[in-house]
């Protein structure tokens, strides 16, 4: 993770839904990051193979991949990142899913203002963090 300012990719196909994380996200001061978009799971994956991202904001629904599945078919690509999900559904039940099959996190758009959405971001990076360490101390040594 970057120490100062993680990147962030937000993998969302809606124009609408991207400006207004990009406002929303513009507005925590007290979380510097930097922003990077990709509009479909293939380019974004990609990116994140690239390298050089702290965190991914993902929306479950792109044009090539609908619901857990798009979660599923991420975390399968690029386990080395946290995504947390991004979606207009409120649905304890899909998000208890989404958490189950690798997300740090389940956020509602619309709902993410205030104080909770930095605290859900960090939390987001060092829960994974402390994950691939655990998996490292009780994997056996080469």
């Amino acid at each position: 993770m970057t120490a100062q300012r993680p990147r962030i990719l937000l993998v969302e196909d809606n124009a609408r839904d991207v400006r207004l994380m990009q406002i929303v996200l513009s507005e925590l001061d007290d979380f510097p990051h930097l922003l990077e978009t990709a509009n479909d799971l293939v380019s974004g994956v990609a990116r994140v193979r690239a390298g050089g991202v702290d965190l991914v904001l993902l929306d479950l629904n792109l044009p090539e991949s609908q619901g857990v599945a798009t979660l599923a078919r991420f975390v399968r690509e690029a386990p080395a990142v946290p995504v947390i999900v991004v979606t207009t559904l409120a649905d304890r039940e899909l998000a208890a899913e989404a958490v189950a099959k690798g997300a740090q996190d389940y956020l509602v758009k619309g709902r993410m203002h205030g104080p909770l959405l930095p605290h859900v971001l960090r939390g987001g990076m060092e829960r994974h963090r402390l994950t691939a360490e655990l998996r490292a101390l009780r994997s056996p040594k080469a």
